[in-house]
């Protein structure tokens, strides 16, 4: 009877142990994913930024509506970079001076 009772505690901790193990990595992995999936978003807005100030030109004296850097491209219309990477263009009453 006492062996018994040993082999069932010992099953039941080795059934716990290893849904403990899963648990961490699992939540392990979320924040790995979390943080590639920042490290993407900030890889792809500086190589935005990097690519629109060689390309286009950068209106001085003027900022976006968060003090955003505002750049013209090549058919004179107004943008800024978001925090996400994107190209948001503005028109040029909405911008603010620096």
């Amino acid at each position: 009877m006492k062996k018994l009772t040993i082999l069932i505690c010992a099953i039941a901790f080795s059934f716990t142990f290893s849904a403990d193990a899963q648990t961490k990595s699992k939540s392990v992995g979320k924040r790995i994913s979390n943080t590639a999936d920042t490290v993407a978003l900030k890889t792809k807005t500086t190589t935005k930024k990097g690519v629109a100030k060689i390309v286009d030109k950068t209106y001085d004296g003027k900022q976006g509506p968060n003090g955003e850097t505002v750049y013209i491209d090549n058919h004179s219309k107004y943008y800024y970079i978001n925090a996400k990477g994107e190209k948001k263009y503005i028109a040029k009453a909405e911008l603010k001076d620096k």
